[in-house]
């Protein structure tokens, strides 16, 4: 069995995996293609694992979740991306927070004091030799946020609830009270 990923490191299409098949074995085992006579070849795509990240980001002064929301996007899809690009040498990844927390933090340290991040619910993400890590849902403060508008909406309450994971793993929530419409 063969399985791809396209030249995006994402999802193959189904053309893609028909001109593969056809290349290296249009005959099933017939002797037609790459393939020696007698050999069947499967061709599919990697299997494609969604990776949840939950971060949590405590904001320098004067800085809002937007300011940070783009470049941790960005900082992440560039982390899943090494992993896809190293995918074919691997027969297991094992996928730890603690490698995002480091980009996170390197790429963000002007607006952000501190950052935690816990990937799927805390439960250990192990990828075999026919997965693929991809971006699931991101969460920014406990709010999946898609845009500009989740954003204002979240911080016009006048109480704001934010976790914040210590390294030793401890939480602790604080409460922040503000003017109605004021930003964090």
């Amino acid at each position: 069995e063969v399985y791809i990923l396209d030249s995006n490191m994402n999802k193959p299409s189904d053309e893609l995996i028909k001109e593969l098949k056809d290349t290296l074995d249009p005959a099933d085992g017939g002797g037609d293609g790459l393939v020696p006579i007698g050999h069947c070849v499967h061709v599919q795509g990697a299997k494609l694992v969604n990776i949840d990240f939950d971060i949590t980001v405590s904001l320098k002064q004067g800085y809002s979740v937007e300011d940070v929301k783009a470049t941790v996007k960005d900082v992440i899809k560039s982390a899943l991306t090494e992993y896809k690009n190293e995918w074919e040498l691997n027969e297991s990844t094992e996928l730890v927070s603690i490698q995002f927390l480091t980009a996170i933090y390197n790429e963000c340290s002007n607006y952000i004091t501190n950052v935690s991040c816990t990937l799927n619910n805390g439960q250990s993400v192990t990828l075999d030799e026919i997965s693929v890590a991809t971006l699931g849902i991101l969460k920014i403060n406990d709010e999946v946020i898609e845009d500009i508008f989740d954003y204002q909406y979240y911080c016009e309450d006048e109480y704001i609830v934010v976790t914040i994971q210590k390294p030793d793993g401890e939480e602790w929530e604080l409460e922040i009270e503000k003017d109605e419409d004021e930003d964090l």
